[in-house]
Formats: C-alpha cells, structure tokens, sequence
C-alpha cells in the first residue's frame, strides 16, 4: 500500500505516527481510506481509519465516508482552540489562515464544476 511520510518530522509524536493508504487509488486518482498507526511498544495499534467519501460528491448514490472538507474543519477547530489557549503563537495563526484558504477554495463553486 501507499505510505504517507509529508507528517514526519524532528518532532517526535510525528516521527512515531505511520499514516498508510489502505486501498488502490479510485476513479478520481485519490486514495479514499487510511490508516494511522504507530510503531511505538507500549500503543502498537491502529490509532484511527479515515474513510473518504467515495463516488458522487454531491451524495447522491449515499454517503460513505468524510470530506476533504471536513476534516480541514476539524483542524481549524482544533487549532483554533490552541490560538486561545496557552499554545496560541503566530506559526499556528498562520497556518489557521492558510487552512481557512483551502477550505474557502474547496468550498467554492470552481470545485462544485470539476
């Protein structure tokens, strides 16, 4: 299967975090399912599978899984409570604001289009 490594970094919870695609990629060219792990003794285990949402975007033919979307919203919310909090500084303000971009771009009707 297909591993993700753009996480890895000097910072040690990234480093032991393992994100692999779990599926062949789909019609669109995406991967729609993966899996987070770690190599860490004591919590060898699959921490979560993220399951996108796979065929008509609209969900016409159902919903089967989450967003692109969606799951930036988490981010920014989760970030967002760091901004207010003790861990609030400026490289989490600008990656909120990038965030917010893509979400704005992948919300509008230029997406809706493709």
């Amino acid at each position: 299967m297909h591993k993700v490594t753009t996480h890895k970094s000097c910072n040690y919870l990234n480093s032991k975090l393992d994100i692999e695609a779990t599926d062949d990629p789909g019609p669109g060219g995406a991967h729609n399912s993966y899996q987070i792990t770690t190599t860490v003794a004591d919590y060898a285990s699959k921490f979560c599978t993220i399951k996108f949402h796979t065929g008509d975007p609209k969900g016409i033919d159902g919903i089967k899984g989450i967003s692109d979307e969606t799951l930036l919203a988490v981010v920014i919310d989760r970030l967002k409570g760091f901004q207010k909090g003790k861990f609030g500084n400026e490289k989490i303000a600008n990656a909120l604001v990038r965030l917010e971009e893509c979400l704005m771009w992948l919300q509008s009707d230029l997406v809706d289009k493709v």
